[in-house]
């Protein structure tokens, strides 16, 4: 097909030079051991992200040895310090604010190492494993120890999540400039057993 050039102030062709590359984000849900880790081992490398789970630290790293693949983690204290938190005695014994604080500063530095990711010419995948896990510390920043709840106008009341929402969204579209994996599993509570 022969496409016109077109010139508009302002705009550009989303087949033309100044167009944004393609980019693949992928939403990984399975049960624990479906192969969620393993498969961020096939995306284009050189892959990096986030661990946030020790069985799935040792998936990657396995398929990362099998695969040959080039995969980038943050430095080995750091990845131990986001997969392993500060003991729950000592989570509890913290008042709100200083819980939100602790929480506030561990997604800053995961959000820094991803931005850092996503302004790298060299990386071309980014993953956080699991995603649910970096959602739930950002809602832990923002709402504390007690979940915010909301009432609609026909009275029903729900868990009051917009802010965690829009800091996840805002988050994930400043890495959209490379291939995005990101992994949930899915609970038993998740499954039809009428049968």
């Amino acid at each position: 097909m022969i496409q016109k050039k077109l010139d508009i102030k302002g705009f550009t062709s989303l087949n033309g030079d100044g167009a944004r590359p393609f980019t693949l984000n992928i939403l990984l849900f399975g049960s624990e051991g479906a192969g969620k880790s393993r498969f961020i081992a096939t995306a284009p490398d050189p892959i990096g992200g986030l661990v946030l789970d020790p069985k799935s630290e040792i998936s990657i790293r396995r398929e990362m040895e099998l695969s040959g693949k080039q995969i980038v983690l943050p430095d080995a204290e750091l990845t131990k310090e986001f997969i392993y938190d500060k003991d729950l005695t000592e989570l509890r014994k913290m008042d709100q604010e200083k819980y939100m604080e602790h929480y506030q500063g561990r997604v800053d530095r995961m959000t820094d190492l991803l931005m850092s990711l996503a302004n790298s010419k060299d990386i071309r995948t980014i993953f956080i494993d699991p995603f649910y896990q970096f959602a739930a510390e950002v809602k832990k920043a923002l709402q504390g120890k007690k979940q915010k709840m909301k009432r609609t106008d026909s009275g029903k009341v729900f868990q009051d999540n917009d802010g965690v929402y829009q800091t996840c969204i805002g988050i994930l579209n400043r890495i959209n400039t490379k291939h995005t994996i990101l992994t949930f599993k899915y609970k038993d509570e998740y499954v039809n057993d009428n049968k």
